[in-house]
Parts: structure tokens; sequence; C-alpha cells
């Protein structure tokens, strides 16, 4: 019963990310571009590369919030 309630959960969550991603967010798909080029206009790189001391932190950062607002901003 668990497994069934999981199954439908999950495909009723691929059909509602499949409909924002064909429609947009509404109102919220201006902001979500704007933020999405200031966050990546500004590359929040340097500063995880400051707090981390681990060299190639920048990149990884820089990479993880490109992928996380492009998926929001599409």
């Amino acid at each position: 019963m668990e497994i069934r309630t999981l199954f439908i959960t999950y495909i009723v969550w691929l059909l509602f990310v499949r409909f924002l991603a064909s429609r947009g967010l509404g109102p919220f798909t201006s902001f979500a571009k704007d933020i999405s080029g200031f966050v990546l206009g500004k590359g929040l790189g340097p500063a995880a590369e400051l707090m981390e001391d681990k060299a190639g932190g920048a990149s990884k950062t820089w990479f993880a919030h490109g992928i996380f607002w492009f998926i929001i901003a599409a």
C-alpha cells in the first residue's frame, strides 16, 4: 500500500514539475530570471573559496548555483 501511494505521489509531482516547466511560474517568472541573472552575474564562487579553504571550491559553488537557478528560471 505504501509503495502505491509513493508511486502516485511521485507521478503527480513529475506532472506538476512538467506543467511548471512548460508554462513558467506565472508572475514569479520575471522575478526568477532577474534574480538568477544577478546571482550568476556576481559569481558567488569567490566567497565560497574564502570560507572553505579548498582549491576548486569556487567553481563547484558557481556550478551548483547555476544549475539551481537555471531549473527555477526555466
